[in-house]
């Protein structure tokens, strides 16, 4: 509203000045008359509730409008006959603010009411010669085609910069799976440069949202969204996932006795080897504190079961550097399998079977791996070690 403001009352003064020296013909006071209603009806459509006009709602386009009758009431007070092609010129740049505030149905509105107000221009007059209608048809063809082209090229840009958007809202939520199609931009732009950093920082991030610092493993965050992968693609393909949960025996005293920073260190170890054992494609997350995933696709409940058994060996046989101190310790395991996901609550349940196969071993004695198999009423715990 304020920046209609100002350009009604500059047109105002320079109009009126103009008339003045006989170079425009009509009433001044007819413009300001104009001005006022134009600046009312202005008035009044921003003044309605912002929840009332949505961007390309009602309020908008009657603003445009608005501005589109105005700019054709002053041509009709103002102009020679004849001489109104500069109305197409202003109709653009009403164009591109539409365009620009409310988007492309507006914009469109605002085209289809300066071609019709330009034809109202012309047919004012009693005759027109058919040569000034040609030029006259001609000027409208050339609006229409340079508007065309503007429409079209800044959709194509608000279409990229949209899809820009949606890849940093997928990256918040710790999607980082599509990059932007630089590629696809045959006209490389501002809005290519922002999609290329964003490619460049893509893997950047995905390590400082979906990575634990300490031991490189799947955060939390990381790991939801594995595990989901990893079952839904096995539920297309009939495939097998195995899930182990692992914490460390007694890690609490590791700390009181030879402090966080060693144990921190014995984390750090721990993931190390956990990524050495596993298969390429199996997945090695930290939940939290000591407490460790390992997702496997495509591993039978056998093939899980020998690994939880491999681990716990390794780590019993294993010195572990803690701040220049050797450390033994052992873990506990937890297997859970499934054959197939039988709904979409899957990760959860393999999540849960996986903690309760834990829990048992390490109330069985710890340093010992059991697993959770169904086929009666109860789960029943199988020790692997």
């Amino acid at each position: 509203m304020r920046w209609r403001l100002v350009v009604a009352v500059v047109t105002a003064v320079v109009m009126t000045a103009f008339q003045a020296r006989g170079w425009f013909a009509g009433d001044p006071v007819a413009v300001v008359l104009i001005l006022a209603a134009y600046l009312s009806v202005v008035g009044a459509a921003a003044s309605a509730p912002s929840k009332a006009t949505p961007p390309g709602g009602p309020a908008a386009v009657v603003t445009v409008l608005a501005d589109v009758v105005a700019i054709m009431a002053l041509a009709a007070v103002t102009s020679h006959p004849g001489h109104h092609d500069w109305v197409l010129l202003a109709g653009f740049f009403v164009v591109h603010l539409a365009q620009y505030s409310f988007g492309y149905r507006t914009a469109a509105a605002v085209v289809a009411a300066t071609v019709i107000g330009f034809g109202a221009l012309i047919s004012l007059r009693a005759e027109t010669p058919p040569r000034e209608l040609g030029e006259a048809a001609f000027s409208v063809m050339a609006f229409l085609a340079v508007t065309a082209t503007f429409m079209a090229q800044y959709a194509s840009r608000r279409r990229r910069l949209r899809r820009i958007i949606a890849l940093f809202q997928h990256a918040e939520q710790g999607d980082f799976s599509d990059a932007y199609d630089v590629a696809a931009d045959r006209h490389a732009d501002a809005v290519t440069a922002v999609g290329g950093a964003y490619n460049q920082v893509r893997q950047r991030l995905e390590q400082l949202v979906l990575t634990d610092p300490l031991t490189g493993c799947l955060n939390r965050r990381g790991f939801e969204q594995a595990i989901e992968r990893e079952l839904g693609r096995a539920s297309r393909s009939g495939g097998h996932v195995a899930l182990l949960a692992l914490d460390i025996d007694y890690f609490k005293q590791i700390n009181d006795s030879y402090g966080h920073l060693a144990g921190d260190d014995v984390l750090r170890q721990l993931g190390g080897m956990l990524f050495a054992l596993v298969r390429a494609g199996d997945l090695v997350a930290r939940s939290g504190g000591d407490e460790f995933f390992i997702l496997c696709p495509d591993a039978t409940p056998e093939g899980a079961a020998q690994l939880a058994t491999r681990l716990c060996d390794k780590v019993r046989t294993h010195d572990f550097d803690g701040q220049g101190t050797p450390i033994e310790l052992t873990v506990s395991v937890g297997i859970a399998s499934v054959d197939l996901p039988e709904d979409g609550d899957m990760a959860r349940q393999l999540q849960r079977r996986a903690d309760r196969a834990l829990y048992e071993a390490k109330r069985a004695g710890r340093n010992r791996a059991y697993s959770w198999t169904s086929g009666s009423a109860e789960p029943r715990m199988s020790p692997q070690s």
